[in-house]
């Protein structure tokens, strides 16, 4: 009989021995995978992860080298980011100089009527061209600003109906595009209307809206901005043209990418040669301040952007 007690010990004993080393062993496993699920870190900050190599582990003692390897890629990766980021806003800085004086002397020989056509003609495209630079420029250091968070959102309570004025007066005087006229028009029930978001991006969506109308018009259009209200919880703001419009097919592939752009985790990765960055960044101001962005259009009827953000 105490043979057999001894014995059911033993197994119990080796049971939970067993049942400890389990634990141990699953334990560990669990510490790596949530290692390997981590988005990158903040800034330099080391994620850490260290797998004991006591007993059966010792094993770990090659997947804790890889682990540490891939640590350092990670900071490596992030120290790169960082430094385009540096060297974006650099450039974007530096480029703003010599790119207004090739607007400027450009729109002044469009404007010389003395000037022979052929050559105003070159200025309307150098005039043309430099707006896209200048576009482009921008939207790349404010997607690389938000695919990093490099500059994060500066909240504060943004009076509609003064951002899409000051936007508005903005385009009318810099005298680059006549082609181009913009009509404000702000309901009464709107004029008030207050959300909670950073200036600087909602203005950057108001002005990529208006600059992809003219990208898509370039013989001219007559652009709208609207400010409404909707059940008194959000507030719209609608770009819309009457140009060329867009056909359905075109629509549902714009619709489409922005769709796609949505599960990205680079805006800056979203570059199309049609319609550059300038929806995709509206789309991504809209939703990072919880809001929505949707699109319509036909052949011959204009194309419209609409922002519906919640009011403060």
């Amino acid at each position: 009989m105490n043979g057999f007690v001894l014995a059911g010990v033993a197994i119990a004993a080796f049971a939970v021995g067993a049942a400890l080393v389990s634990f141990r062993y699953e334990r560990e496993l669990r510490r790596m995978a949530r290692f390997l699920d981590q988005r990158e870190p903040a800034g330099n900050a080391r994620m850490t992860a260290f797998v004991r190599t006591r007993g059966v582990l010792g094993i770990a003692r090659g997947v804790n080298a890889e682990l540490d390897e891939l640590q350092n890629e990670r900071i490596a990766s992030q120290q790169a980011r960082q430094a385009f980021q540096a060297g974006l806003t650099c450039l974007s800085h530096d480029i703003r100089t010599p790119l207004s004086m090739i607007l400027g002397y450009a729109d002044a020989l469009v404007q010389d009527e003395g000037a022979a056509e052929e050559a105003r003609a070159s200025a309307r495209v150098i005039r043309a061209q430099g707006l896209k630079i200048k576009d482009l420029v921008t939207d790349l250091n404010t997607a690389s600003q938000l695919d990093y968070d490099m500059q994060p959102m500066r909240l504060e309570r943004v009076h509609a109906a003064r951002l899409l004025r000051t936007v508005a007066a903005a385009h009318a005087n810099s005298g680059l595009d006549e082609a181009h006229p913009i009509e404000l028009d702000i309901a009464e029930d709107a004029l008030n209307a207050v959300v909670l978001g950073d200036e600087r991006l909602l203005t950057r969506a108001v002005e990529n809206a208006i600059s992809n109308a003219r990208l898509h018009n370039e013989q001219g259009c007559t652009i709208s901005v609207e400010l409404a209200l909707r059940d008194n919880a959000y507030c719209t703001i609608r770009v819309s043209d009457d140009g060329a419009g867009i056909a359905a097919a075109d629509l549902a592939a714009l619709e489409a990418r922005l769709a796609r752009s949505r599960t990205a985790r680079s805006a800056a990765g979203s570059f199309n040669r049609d319609h550059g960055l300038g929806l995709v960044l509206v789309d991504r101001i809209a939703r990072a301040h919880e809001g929505s962005l949707s699109l319509d259009g036909a052949p011959g009827e204009g194309f419209s952007v609409t922002l519906a953000l919640p009011l403060a």
